[in-house]
């Protein structure tokens, strides 16, 4: 690109890669693309367009005709080959522009202070990690006894800052400064962790205020803070490492306060994350309904209701009552929780993943969509009822890359004279149902992907019969999550797991390892009924 970009006062940068620099990479996909980066910061895709068609509109342009329907078919496609250009290049902008937001920010505001700061990444990378967040393993399975209600953190680290002071006119760096700040009756709060920070104290109080602004007038149109975009939620955890050490470490500290409160109340801990508790309510709030449904008062429904009723009023009680030991246990009132809904049915399947039916103020058990975390719908089928289309797949022919599925496929078109792809274009396929193969030797082939690969336009005209066993198998993971907290896919007590010191990391492997068990068992019950 620079070797052809020479305008002065402009650098060429590759979006990709400042992306992929961006993120962990527990976070990235290893073939991660700009495709994956838009999905995931919730913008519009790219325009498709193959290479091969894009150099066929150029060459039949560039010899020209004189024919008027050619003419205006030649002005038709480079159109297209202008949208596609347009768009490639206004989704890589749009990236910069809303994909950085906590970046953009920043430097906005110091702009506005007559300030510059450069925003290329230090030769002198930190090696160190600071401390994470304080994790309560989740309970997995359905939860159909009791309502399940999330005690969330109103904008958790910007609070921290703000209640901490932690910015760089606040801080000490020798003991002695720090012996006469508490002689003076300072109250200080150490930090472990080396940092580095700028002073973003007054900004946060301006995108809080700014907020808090913005909800108040959503709610009188009834729009839930999802119309904010979060609009500081992404700072949480993006941001540069702006006083980490201090603010995870204080978040820690605060998760912990909360959850020794609630637990002292009785209340029980379902799971807990970097700034919220799940939590049930103690049995003796539903004493009196209990009852009454035993003694077949009330139908199942109605006992719901009333259980859900019981848990909103309880939960908001909770509330006010963990703001109050916030406010006295830190001096402010920065730090506050709120609750918007209680789940119930809710299922649990492991760490930042759950789904259940949310009721927000009005008890609704016949809602059209589930409140999701991190849980991807495959399909939504009723009757078995399935779509051609939802089960096309497509390919890029490259003969360069290992892509053993395709290479056969492409060997098996070749050797039925069917049509080629040409080098990088890309294709639709479909995997359908096929009878075994046999060498010349009269010996059975392994069963092979590509064997069973044909074009989406062929299958469906011949009315090809689907290999739906080959696509449950592409969702095992996701099916393996809702079984693998059962004890049979749970390590022995003798397993080596089992005997780690560290219980995070205990809790991590043990899923891992359910997971995996979970996911054998699975792929072992689809293909008996091959």
């Amino acid at each position: 690109m620079e070797l052809l970009w020479k305008d002065r006062g402009c650098v060429p940068i590759d979006v990709h890669v400042c992306f992929k620099k961006l993120y962990p990479r527990a976070e990235v996909d290893r073939k991660s693309s700009l495709a994956f980066y838009l999905k995931k910061c919730r913008l519009d895709g790219k325009a498709d367009m193959p290479y091969n068609k894009m150099w066929r509109i150029y060459s039949e342009a560039k010899a020209g005709t004189s024919l008027r329907e050619s003419h205006s078919s030649a002005m038709q496609n480079m159109h297209e080959v202008t949208y596609y250009c347009i768009i490639d290049a206004l989704r890589c902008q749009k990236l910069m522009a809303n994909g950085m937001k906590v970046q953009n920010l920043l430097g906005a505001y110091a702009t506005k202070l007559d300030m510059l700061f450069s925003t290329r990444q230090s030769k002198n990378i930190e090696k160190g990690k600071y401390p994470g967040a304080y994790a309560f393993s989740p309970k997995k399975g359905i939860e159909i006894k009791r309502p399940v209600t999330g005690l969330d953190f109103v904008l958790l680290y910007p609070s921290l800052i703000m209640s901490y002071n932690l910015s760089p006119e606040k801080m000490i760096l020798t003991y002695e400064e720090a012996d006469n700040a508490q002689k003076n009756g300072n109250i200080l709060h150490k930090i472990e962790a080396p940092s580095w920070c700028l002073n973003k104290v007054a900004l946060l109080e301006d995108l809080f205020n700014k907020r808090v602004e913005l909800k108040a007038q959503l709610a009188s149109l009834g729009k839930k803070k999802e119309c904010l975009g979060k609009m500081i939620s992404s700072a949480k955890e993006r941001a540069v490492c702006f006083e980490a050490g201090g603010i995870t470490s204080m978040g820690q500290y605060n998760i912990g306060l909360v959850a020794k409160f609630v637990s002292g109340k009785g209340f029980r801990i379902k799971y807990g994350d970097t700034d919220s508790l799940y939590l049930t309510c103690p049995d003796k709030y539903y004493e009196i309904c209990d009852r009454a449904f035993n003694e077949e008062k009330l139908s199942k429904e109605e006992y719901w209701t009333e259980i859900v009723n019981i848990t909103m009023g309880v939960m908001k009680k909770l509330r006010d009552q963990v703001n109050a030991h916030l406010k006295i246990e830190n001096g402010t009132s920065y730090l506050k929780m709120v609750y918007e809904e209680v789940l119930f049915p809710v299922c649990f399947t492991g760490k930042k993943k759950y789904f259940g039916i949310p009721h927000k103020g009005v008890v609704n058990f016949r809602l059209d969509e589930l409140f999701r975390k991190e849980i991807d719908t495959v399909k939504k089928a009723k009757h078995k009822q399935w779509d051609f289309d939802d089960f096309i797949v497509m390919a890029t022919w490259k003969p360069k890359k290992k892509n053993l599925c395709v290479h056969r496929f492409i060997g098996w078109m070749r050797e039925k004279n069917e049509r080629i792809p040409d080098p990088g274009e890309r294709f639709s396929y479909v995997v359908v149902k096929g009878p075994p193969l046999y060498n010349e030797k009269g010996q059975k082939e392994p069963h092979r992907v590509g064997d069973y690969m044909e074009y989406a336009d062929i299958a469906k005209k011949l009315n090809m019969e689907i290999d739906i066993n080959y696509y449950l198998e592409k969702t095992v993971g996701l099916c393996a999550r809702f079984i693998n907290e059962d004890d049979r896919y749970q390590p022995p007590p003798s397993h080596k797991i089992m005997q780690l010191k560290d219980s995070d990391e205990k809790e991590k492997q043990i899923d891992t390892y359910s997971q995996d068990e979970a996911k054998k068992w699975l792929k072992k019950y689809i293909k008996g009924l091959q």
